[in-house]
């Protein structure tokens, strides 16, 4: 399975692994189930509801009820859900800028305007071609929107401690200027974490640590550099939650 690198703004370097044409051919018959169901659904509630007449009366509502969803589907999940649509989510797979950061509404409406191009008007032959062909496995939507598609799920459990909140009765934060930080940060501190784990890349975590550091003009307490990082998303979590 194929890896990206991608420099941050803050200049910190993280790799990631690439989902592969499998995940995202899967993802998009997902996407197209969901599609399917929605119609099914919406002409049952016509058929059923007694509501036939309205309709029938306002076919212009029809039209924008059923098609406008159909349509926009993939940019209002993708803007809204963290570069996701459910198939996506299914397979946790997500969409990413090649600069590590989310991508912006421009780069979004990029991908979605080009799905014509992939999908529809070259039978999916296109994209799979591409995704396929190309070093960073990106379909031309992805190519021309600065966009890729990598794996979400991690190799470990960390997610599932560096995400969540503390939840101390008494907890005192050890780096209290931690929350002169974004939340943009903070993700970055954990995708630092991830990537560290999962390709062991201690350069990355020295890096951070030193960045940190200088922005905060803190001094790591005597911790290892992966423990400073775990504090300073622990103290963060633990001083956003009383705001």
């Amino acid at each position: 399975m194929g890896t990206i690198s991608v420099t941050t703004t803050q200049n910190i370097e993280l790799e990631y692994e690439l989902a592969g044409l499998s995940d995202r051919i899967f993802a998009r018959l997902i996407d197209l189930f969901c599609l399917g169901g929605y119609i099914v659904l919406f002409v049952a509630i016509i058929g059923f509801g007694n509501i036939d007449p309205f309709f029938s009366n306002n076919p212009w509502l029809a039209i924008i009820l059923l098609i406008v969803p159909i349509i926009f589907y993939h940019l209002y999940c993708e803007t809204f859900f963290n570069g996701q649509s459910i198939g996506k989510m299914a397979l946790k797979i997500r969409v990413i800028s090649l600069n590590g950061n989310q991508p912006a509404l421009s780069q979004y409406l990029i991908r979605w305007l080009f799905r014509i191009v992939d999908f529809p008007l070259t039978g999916n032959l296109l994209a799979v071609i591409l995704v396929a062909a190309s070093e960073k496995q990106q379909r031309l939507g992805d190519m021309l929107a600065g966009t890729a598609v990598i794996k979400t799920k991690p190799k470990t459990n960390l997610s599932h401690t560096i995400y969540e909140p503390v939840d101390m009765p008494v907890y005192n934060p050890v780096y209290p200027e931690v929350i002169q930080l974004s939340d943009n940060d903070i993700r970055l501190v954990k995708e630092v974490i991830l990537n560290a784990h999962r390709y062991t890349n201690t350069n990355i975590v020295f890096d951070t640590m030193k960045k940190i550091e200088s922005i905060l003009h803190i001094q790591n307490k005597n911790e290892s550099a992966i423990q400073f990082l775990y504090t300073i998303v622990q103290d963060y979590n633990y001083l956003a939650s009383k705001l």
